[in-house]
């Protein structure tokens, strides 16, 4: 399996968990201490969303790792168990998410 389908396989895996879990929570400050849990505990974080025109159902955008996943395609490398994805509506979103909580240019 190229590293491609690997990613997305995982992040269908994670995107479904996490969606279950946030819609357990009955608030909005559960879910935003939840969604920066998310951002604090992994190294790799992308925002994924519903769309009925990609093959596996989903698309994402990457918050936080930019440094991290250039590593894993330029050596070639396995993907860290340190992969998480937020549940987002949509891609603007994520596109938030990323702006407010992802890398900055520093750590790109």
């Amino acid at each position: 399996m190229d590293q491609i389908s690997q990613l997305t396989r995982q992040l269908v895996e994670t995107f479904n968990n996490n969606r279950a879990i946030m819609e357990d929570m009955t608030s909005d400050k559960a879910k935003r201490a939840f969604v920066l849990k998310i951002l604090t505990d992994h190294d790799l974080v992308f925002g994924v969303w519903p769309d009925a025109n990609k093959p596996d159902g989903i698309d994402f955008l990457l918050i936080k790792g930019r440094a991290k996943l250039r590593d894993v395609i330029a050596l070639k490398v396995g993907l860290s168990s340190t992969i998480a994805a937020i549940p987002c509506a949509n891609d603007e979103t994520a596109l938030a998410l990323q702006q407010t909580h992802g890398d900055k240019p520093h750590d790109a």
